[in-house]
This record gives C-alpha cells, structure tokens and sequence, in this order.
C-alpha cells in the first residue's frame, strides 16, 4: 500500500536531482580530457582482474579447456592496452591550441559573472 507513494517521492526526487545537475551546478573544473587515461587504465585492470578470476574459476571447476582457451583473451586484452597506451597516451599530454586561448577567456567571463554577482 506504502509502496506507490514511495515510488512517486523517489522518482520525483530523482527528476529534481538531475535537473539541479544539468541546469543548476555550475562546474568550475575542466580537465579536457586529461582524465581519460586514469579510466582507461581502471577499465582495463578490472577487466584483467576479471579474466583472472574466469581462469581460475574454469579451473576450480575443472574445465581445463575453458581455462586454458580463455588464456589468449589475457594476453590479447594487455596487448591491446599496450597498443592503446602508445597510441593514444601521447595525444593527452599537452592541450589542444583550442582549450589554452579558449580558458583564459572563461576564467575572466566566470570573474566578471561573480564581480556583477549574476
């Protein structure tokens, strides 16, 4: 009977919350993209962490063929963070010509919004 209403207030309080994210909040950080590679890495040590698991889990249940055909993902998996990290690594060192012109600018436009009191 309690449980309608619980939904409503939690769905509502859901539609509040992400229209204060999206239209409220102002973000005064940017990291261009510079972040990217921590979540590259973090995909790819859970993803590893989780064939790990699969290999010895095919192990304890005595599936060798499984455990041992699942081997080569591994190696294909840190092969391709390999790859991906001298591919794509360097592109994130240094910001775009774009973003070093185009921050200056929003510092000053944020400092004369706080100045006006906007």
């Amino acid at each position: 009977m309690l449980l309608p209403f619980l939904v409503v207030y939690f769905c509502l309080g859901y539609v509040v919350f992400i229209n204060q994210i999206e239209n409220v909040y102002d973000t005064v950080y940017e990291t261009y993209g510079r972040y990217w590679p921590y979540i590259h890495h973090y995909i790819f040590v859970g993803m590893i962490i989780m064939q790990i698991t699969m290999i010895g889990l095919f192990g304890l249940k005595s599936k060798p063929s499984a455990s041992v055909a699942t081997v080569p993902l591994l190696l294909f998996t840190i092969m391709f963070n390999e790859y991906c990290k001298i591919r794509f690594l360097p592109s994130f060192i240094n910001y775009s010509i774009q973003v070093k012109f185009a921050s200056p600018l929003k510092i000053l436009h944020r400092n004369l919004l706080v100045c006006l009191g906007a």
